[in-house]
């Protein structure tokens, strides 16, 4: 929906017709994904290593080894203030402000959306609040490139309700 205000979106969204196809994941319990994540905590391939020093492996094996398993439910990286995004595309060439913490993978995706190269997409960063990770995604930046290349060259801005918000699939 493309509107003037937030609130004529909003209320237009509310009358679309929407089937929802529930996809693989539609099953899917807190138990399954409390599984899945102790399974990849299990596992021993070691590709989660993000820095090493010593040999950690020889050092358990002169010690006493204790194992402890603490445990919090899976939950959303909302962000306090409402996921947003306004770009413009002008040409061969688009503007995009926005909180993010990843400008650098914001302007790739957009650059991707829109097939431009990364140089022509310029970001305007803006100051973020309390993201708790969420704007280390730029599924709602993609989404408002998308939109902004069907209004060109009006700006677009995007605002993601917090039902839209919590409702969201996780990026893979």
């Amino acid at each position: 929906v493309i509107a003037e205000n937030p609130f004529i979106a909003m209320r237009a969204l509310c009358e679309l017709p929407v089937d929802w196809e529930h996809g693989p994941a539609a099953g899917l319990s807190s138990d399954d994904v409390r599984a899945a994540l102790a399974k990849a905590l299990d596992s021993d391939d070691g590709s989660h290593t993000f820095h090493s020093v010593g040999d950690a492996r020889a050092a358990l094996k002169r010690g006493k080894v204790l194992e402890m398993r603490y445990e919090v439910p899976y939950l959303a990286h909302g962000a306090l203030e409402p996921v947003n995004c306004t770009v413009q595309v002008d040409g061969r060439k688009a503007r995009v402000w926005v909180s993010t913490q990843v400008p650098m993978a914001a302007r790739k995706a957009v650059a991707s959306v829109l097939g431009l190269r990364g140089d022509d997409v310029e970001m305007h960063q803006l100051l973020l609040g309390g993201a708790f990770g969420r704007r280390l995604e730029v599924d709602f930046i993609a989404q408002a490139a998308a939109i902004a290349r069907h209004a060109a060259p009006k700006p677009v801005q995007t605002i993601w309700t917090r039902p839209q918000e919590i409702g969201r699939a996780p990026s893979e």
